[in-house]
């Protein structure tokens, strides 16, 4: 995982119905009858192979506020808002922006709620010491191999035995089960095959797992179905396992 900073190529502060006007800060908010906004453009991002967009945050630093106590300033759409109170460094969360357009230049437009938001908010620019500036969290791609298997899932016991799902295991190379008993009681376990999932043999146990415990087991014998058998250990109380069947299917 990598973090890096990227500033932006290009700033402007606007006037509503007015052509573009530079400043020397960024600013956004209502004073008398004008409405200021900014906008911040950044260059496309190149992400290496199997890379992708975690986290995106923009930072701005605001040196001035005026007109009121806070300010409420968003960028780009209503919902990525935040408050701001005073000279102090800000971050909104831009991740749905640069996930979604990073291949292209991307701009970012900085707004305050019309004239109910009475306030001017005025932001360091690239020309500054406190640039503004997005920060990206680059993950890589997780490629899971097709041919695993891993399956999971949960059981309640009580005093009768139960069965997890029958399992088809002819086209798996090899295969094993993880049992971690999640209740308060000891579990006994078995691991039962069969040719058509009605004629049964225990392969395998019983195994005793204690709470809180895991405990692998491995079939002994080769088989076209294989599930396990359990039921408590210590009768009137009931417990629960989690079981993980995981394995590699055969390469055909």
């Amino acid at each position: 995982m990598d973090v890096i900073r990227i500033k932006p190529i290009f700033c402007t502060s606007n006037i509503e119905h007015c052509n573009c006007c530079e400043y020397n800060n960024l600013i956004v908010g209502t004073c008398d009858r004008f409405y200021y906004t900014s906008n911040l453009v950044f260059k496309p991002i190149t992400l290496y192979n199997d890379a992708y967009i975690k986290k995106a945050e923009l930072f701005l630093y605001c040196e001035d506020i005026c007109g009121c106590n806070s300010c409420n300033i968003n960028v780009e759409k209503d919902h990525i808002s935040n408050t701001i109170f005073g000279v102090n460094w800000y971050n909104w969360n831009v991740s749905e922006i640069f996930k979604n357009s990073h291949t292209s230049s991307i701009n970012l437009c900085l707004y305050s709620n019309g004239f109910a938001n009475y306030g001017i908010c005025k932001f360091s620019t690239i020309n500054s010491i406190n640039q503004p500036y997005i920060e990206l969290t680059i993950d890589k791609e997780e490629h899971h191999n097709q041919n695993e298997i891993n399956i999971i899932e949960e059981y309640s016991t009580n005093d009768l035995y139960n069965y997890t799902s029958w399992f088809k295991c002819l086209d798996i190379s090899s295969y094993f089960y993880f049992i971690k008993n999640i209740g308060n009681s000891a579990v006994e376990i078995n691991v039962q095959i069969s040719p058509d999932k009605i004629n049964t043999f225990i392969d395998n146990g019983p195994f005793v797992i204690k709470p809180m415990e895991t405990q692998s087991i491995i079939p002994l014998r080769v088989s076209y179905y294989v599930r396990l058998s359990f039921k408590n250990a210590i009768q009137f109380n009931n417990s629960r396992i989690k079981v993980w069947l995981q394995g590699i299917k055969n390469n055909l």
